[in-house]
């Protein structure tokens, strides 16, 4: 079964603008069930004129309103991110930034919505696991205590943290023991086609209620506007990774180099020493190795 990779922007696009494969994708990796109240993306213009002249795609950022069992509304950001740049960190704080800035939550009496981040990454974390979700709960500080929710009057506390849940697709591997690994299944890498964009999994692989979002992503490839879109995606992104390459080579010539030259200025400094020890003058130490009156003062 050939499925667009859903780590592209436009394949997750995609799949997200089906509501029932929406609510089902994020009432798995949330844990509990939720129905989707909106889903929007804002696309950005990327163009990398420093290292891939002229080049440019679109790179876009998620949202989605939902309502829980409790009737309570929230906020979910996600990120799709393929490699790692120096850029990263940033852009996933200004994300965090805006979304909490929102101009509605800055009118009186608003609703306030808790906010929470989902980051879905193709290169490898820390971590010992693939999926890794971080700590709401309230703490005694002095005792260690875990504090019942309750305590928090949900106008405060609640509204200076958020839940997040980090997914390390590079971990994930052909055994499936837990619901969230076996829906993300989608993202596993190793599938990989010849196209990076494309990939190749067995129907059998997905539990019933995920065949339904596998085949949404099925779909994805024949749609003439997404097929085109992973494809730019798909051309930058190799041009990008290119040209990274290329970068570390360089650096790397250039440390080995500076390595030899620091290594040639250390026997000089040795052979300036000796010299000293033996009575030579400064002004013949320096037409001898070179170096300079500081560095032989220093000596």
């Amino acid at each position: 079964m050939l499925i667009a990779n859903p780590i592209y922007d436009s394949a997750f696009k995609f799949m997200m603008q089906d509501q029932t494969v929406a609510e089902h994708f994020l009432s798995v990796i949330l844990s509990r069930t939720v129905s989707l109240e909106h889903f929007e993306e804002t696309e950005f213009t990327v163009t990398n004129t420093v290292n891939i002249t002229g080049f440019s795609t679109q790179r876009m950022d998620f949202k989605a309103v939902i309502t829980e069992a409790n009737n309570r509304k929230r906020k979910v950001l996600i990120e799709l991110q393929k490699t790692h740049t120096d850029t990263d960190i940033a852009w996933f704080r200004r994300y965090l930034a805006n979304a909490y800035h929102d101009n509605d939550t800055l009118k009186k009496n608003a609703d306030h919505q808790d906010i929470i981040a989902i980051y879905i990454l193709g290169f490898k974390l820390n971590t010992p696991v693939a999926v890794v979700k971080t700590s709401t709960q309230l703490i005694d500080a002095t005792t260690g205590n875990i504090l019942d929710a309750n305590t928090d009057d949900e106008t405060f506390i609640r509204k200076l943290h958020h839940e997040s849940i980090f997914i390390d697709t590079t971990q994930l591997n052909e055994k499936t023991n837990t619901r969230i690994d076996k829906l993300l299944t989608i993202f596993n890498q190793r599938y990989r086609n010849e196209a990076n964009y494309v990939l190749d999994i067995s129907e059998s692989q997905f539990e019933q209620n995920d065949v339904l979002v596998a085949k949404r992503l099925a779909f994805a490839l024949l749609d003439r506007k997404t097929k085109t879109e992973l494809t730019v995606q798909e051309e930058y992104m190799t041009a990008l990774m290119s040209n990274i390459a290329k970068e570390k080579v360089q650096a790397a010539q250039e440390a080995k180099q500076e390595g030899r030259q620091e290594g040639a200025d250390l026997a000089k400094l040795t052979i300036a020493k000796t010299m000293l020890s033996a009575g030579l003058s400064t002004e013949q130490i320096i037409q001898f190795t070179g170096l300079s009156q500081e560095q032989i003062n220093a000596l």
